[in-house]
């Protein structure tokens, strides 16, 4: 059987990267991706500008806090169409 589906969801774009999540950061590019894919996603673009508003506000005491504020508070939202075809074998 045939299926297909197609999304758009939002992605952060920060100087040529893509913003994921790492579970700890020692310089700002842990939190930085070239491939798309890895990127955090959001469903709505409500949601990747509500991340880059509350991000604006905050004040890092921390190193990975620092570079979440510089990476966030500069972002720019992008728009990241998925087009997926494929078969189930039933």
């Amino acid at each position: 059987m045939l299926f297909e589906k197609h999304q758009s969801v939002y992605v952060l774009k920060y100087m040529n990267k893509y913003f994921k999540m790492a579970s700890y950061a020692n310089s700002p590019n842990d939190y930085l991706t070239d491939d798309v894919t890895e990127a955090i996603k959001y469903p709505f673009k409500q949601g990747a500008e509500a991340t880059i508003e509350n991000f604006k506000n905050v004040n890092p005491r921390y190193g990975s806090e620092i570079y979440l504020k510089e990476i966030l508070s500069k972002a720019e939202i992008k728009k990241l169409v998925i087009d997926l075809k494929g078969y189930v074998d039933d």
